[in-house]
C-alpha cells in the first residue's frame, strides 16, 4: 500500500502478552529456548515471536498490504487493557466488557499462529490424497480428461498420480490470503464460545509458569496425551498461562460462575507440561526461570501438524472398488468418499481441476528437432 508506512515485522504471538512472562530489561527481555531445549539465549520482546510479512497480504496491484496486522493491532489494544486489569487484581467476576474483549483475543491468538495455518494446508492436501488415493489411477485419468479435454499420456498420469498422493499430500501453497479465510471462517464462534463459558483462574505463589510461540492450548479433556490435536469446535478445555503467576482455564460450554483459586506445584507442573506438548519450536519464559525447563523432558521441533503417512495403507492405483470398474463404480456412486471438516462427504467430483494453489504442475515439454 502507498502512502504509508507498512508493519512488517510481526508478532506471532501478541506482544503485550509477552511481557508478563519478561523482565524489566530494557523494553522487557525473554528467555528463549528452542526445542529440544539447547542453546537458550536472551531475547527482547520487542524480538521474539518476530516473523516478517506474516500476515502481510497482497492486494489487487501486486502491493503488500498490512491491514490484517492492523485488525490484530486493534484487538490487541483492548485485550491488553482487559489482561492488565485481571493481573492487578485477579478476582471474580471479571468485568464483562473485559471477558468479552479477552476472550475475542483468546480465539484470535489460537488462529493466528503458525500451527493453525500449517494444519489448514495439511488437511486439505491430506484430503485431496485420500479421495485420490482411493478412487486409482483410471479414476484420476478420467477425471483430469474431462476438465482438460484431451487424452492423458501415461508419463503425465504418473506425474500426477506421484504428486497427488505422496505422504502428506499435494504440495499446496500457504499464505495470509489463505489464512485470513480460515481464521475468519472460525472466529466469531469460536470466541463467543469462550466468552460464554465458565473461566477459572488460578493464581501461584511459589511456582512459576512459562509460554511459546503457541500458548493457547485446546483440550478434549483435562489431560492432553502427546500431541494430540484437538479442533475449536472439538474442544472442552481451553487452558493458557497468563503471566507467571496466573494460569486460566476455560471450561467450554459450561454454565458454571467464573471462579478464583489457589495453584500448586502439581498444576503448576501439568501446565507447564501441557504447554511444552503444545509448543511447536520455541519456549518462552522469565530469564530468572531459565532452569525451570529441566524439570522436564522436552520434546523436538514439530515440523508436520498431522502425520504425512495416515491412510498409507488405503492409497491404491486400482482404487479401492474392489471388482467393480471406475466407470461402473461412478455411476452407481460407489466413488470413495471423505468427510471434509464441516461433515460434507467428498468423492474426487468434488475435486477441481486444475487444483488451486498447487506449487508442483505438470509442464508439457515438446522435443523440437
Amino acid at each position: 500500500m502507498q502512502g504509508k508506512n507498512l508493519v512488517r515485522r510481526q508478532h506471532v504471538v501478541s506482544k503485550f502478552y509477552l511481557k508478563g512472562f519478561a523482565n524489566d530489561i530494557g523494553k522487557g527481555q525473554l528467555q528463549r529456548v528452542p526445542l529440544p531445549g539447547e542453546n537458550s539465549y536472551r531475547v527482547s520482546v520487542n524480538d521474539a515471536t518476530v516473523q516478517k510479512d506474516f500476515y502481510s497480504l497482497t492486494n489487487d496491484r501486486g502491493e503488500l498490504d498490512d491491514s490484517l496486522e492492523e485488525a490484530f493491532s486493534r484487538i490487541e489494544d483492548e485485550a491488553a487493557k482487559a489482561l492488565q486489569a485481571i493481573l492487578i487484581e485477579p478476582g471474580m467476576p471479571i468485568g464483562i466488557d473485559d471477558k468479552r474483549d479477552f476472550s475475542y483475543w483468546l480465539a484470535v491468538q489460537y488462529l493466528r499462529t503458525v500451527g493453525f495455518r500449517q494444519l489448514e494446508q495439511e488437511s486439505e492436501s491430506q484430503i485431496i490424497r485420500a479421495v485420490v488415493g482411493q478412487s486409482g489411477k483410471a479414476v484420476l485419468k478420467r477425471h483430469i480428461e474431462r476438465f482438460e479435454g484431451h487424452q492423458v499420456s501415461p508419463d503425465r498420469l504418473e506425474f500426477e498420480w506421484t504428486e497427488l498422493t505422496k505422504d502428506g499430500g499435494p504440495t499446496l501453497k500457504s499464505g495470509a490470503e489463505y489464512h485470513q479465510e480460515s481464521l475468519l471462517d472460525g472466529l466469531y464462534e469460536f470466541s463467543w464460545r469462550v466468552f460464554q463459558s465458565q473461566w477459572v483462574l488460578e493464581s501461584y505463589s511459589d511456582e512459576v509458569l512459562l509460554t511459546g510461540d503457541h500458548p493457547v492450548i485446546l483440550l478434549e479433556s483435562g489431560k492432553v496425551h502427546g500431541r494430540d490435536l484437538v479442533g475449536t469446535l472439538s474442544a472442552r478445555i481451553l487452558s493458557v498461562p497468563l503471566s507467571r503467576k496466573l494460569g486460566l482455564t476455560v471450561y467450554l460450554d459450561s454454565i458454571w460462575n467464573d471462579r478464583q483459586i489457589t495453584g500448586d506445584l502439581a498444576s503448576s507442573r501439568e501446565r507447564n507440561q501441557l504447554l511444552i506438548d503444545n509448543t511447536r519450536q520455541t519456549l518462552l519464559l522469565h530469564p530468572e526461570d531459565s532452569s525451570l525447563v529441566d524439570e522436564y523432558e522436552l520434546p523436538a521441533e514439530r515440523n508436520f501438524e498431522l502425520d504425512p503417512s495416515i491412510g498409507r495403507a488405503l492409497i491404491r492405483e486400482e482404487g479401492n472398488f474392489g471388482d467393480v470398474s471406475p466407470e461402473e463404480a461412478h455411476r452407481r456412486n460407489l466413488l470413495p468418499a471423505i468427510w471434509n471438516r464441516y461433515g460434507k462427504s467428498l468423492t474426487i467430483e468434488d475435486i477441481p481441476w486444475p487444483i488451486s494453489r498447487r506449487v508442483n504442475r505438470w509442464i508439457h515439454r515438446t522435443t523440437l528437432d
